[in-house]
């Protein structure tokens, strides 16, 4: 082997040791309050079971928070949710027939934000008294770790109002209209995916259900426009951090290129986890970032061993890099960051 072989190859297995870190103590803390939804579904939002709200939000005149946050407390329900007291009339059941155990119907979340010349960086700090999948790396594989699971976009007005409902459908797995496997492995798209679940999709993106996919030109036309949602999911499979660059648009997929990286713990009762993403990416399906520009988020948080739509959920957000209005703003750290992990 060449010196210049060996040289090359210390390069690579040097630890990035030179970047500076992200001092966390110098980034504002926004409170990001969530809340468990339960079936509550885009089909919910915009018919008659939400009352005048329906049609406000049909409409995209309205968002969650308009009518749903009062003096900056939630005007919502989520414990009486929680417990099934609350009802989806049209369908006569409980919006949560099946309350999971050890939660209570809201959680907050401090999130944070810092960007430099080439990444932007999330961290976020939530309660867990139990630190569940922290302890145990098998809930991982039962898709029951502890996990943030972050819509984005920067484009779409109906996501900017309803945030991750518009993804959410009653049709979906777990959700109360949900075809059985046969009804969806015969669909000629699931079929091609061998699929036998129905998953998060862009409302837009069908006519008349899961099952009436809108044609080809259509969705071309969509995705020119910025109408998909990014979606980064980081949980605990131990001590370890497991990251899943996706996104939602016609079907929830996986990136071709998994940009993110992550790293986080629990300790005294508290998970904090940090999220690493290069600001400009090379995947179609990444909404690319740069400072001055905003966006949209919206968080869901799987805690205790609850998994599938068993989840709190926010509001969406809105964050700005660097500048502009927004209830979140990331400000500028030093030099490049190694990556977390």
């Amino acid at each position: 082997m060449s010196r210049v072989t060996i040289f090359l190859w210390m390069l690579i297995l040097l630890p990035a040791t030179s970047y500076a870190e992200v001092d966390w103590n110098a980034v504002p803390v926004k409170k990001v309050a969530l809340f468990y939804p339960g079936m509550t579904s885009w089909e919910y939002l915009v018919g008659q079971d939400h009352a005048t709200g329906g049609n406000a939000v049909a409409r995209g005149e309205k968002s969650c928070q308009d009518c749903h946050v009062k003096e900056g407390r939630f005007d919502i329900f989520a414990d009486d949710i929680l417990k099934g007291k609350i009802r989806i009339k049209s369908k006569g059941i409980s919006l949560e027939p099946e309350p999971p155990k050890g939660i209570t119907g809201f959680k907050d979340v401090d999130v944070q934000a810092a960007y430099d010349s080439i990444n932007l960086y999330l961290r976020l700090k939530w309660p867990s008294p139990e630190g569940a999948s922290f302890k145990d790396p098998s809930l991982d594989a039962q898709g029951l770790s502890d996990r943030v699971a972050i819509q984005l976009n920067g484009n779409l007005r109906s996501f900017s109002k309803a945030g991750c409902f518009m993804a959410c459908h009653n049709d979906s797995a777990y959700m109360p209209d949900s075809p059985s496997e046969d009804e969806v492995s015969a669909n000629p798209f699931y079929a091609s995916q061998k699929r036998k679940d129905v998953r998060l999709y862009a409302h837009f993106t069908r006519s008349r259900g899961w099952s009436s996919l809108k044609p080809e030109q259509d969705m071309e036309k969509y995705l020119k426009a910025g109408g998909f949602m990014d979606l980064w999911v980081a949980g605990f499979k131990g001590k370890d951090v497991v990251t899943s660059d996706e996104s939602i648009f016609y079907d929830r997929i996986k990136d071709s290129s998994q940009d993110l990286s992550a790293q986080g713990a629990w300790e005294n009762g508290f998970y904090t986890l940090a999220i690493q993403r290069k600001l400009t990416t090379q995947d179609k399906m990444d909404i690319q970032l740069q400072e001055g520009k905003g966006f949209t988020v919206g968080l869901a948080l799987y805690d205790n061993k609850n998994g599938h739509r068993k989840h709190f959920v926010s509001f969406p957000v809105s964050v700005t890099i660097g500048g502009g209005q927004a209830e979140i703003t990331a400000v500028k750290t030093g030099e490049a960051v190694a990556p977390v992990n």
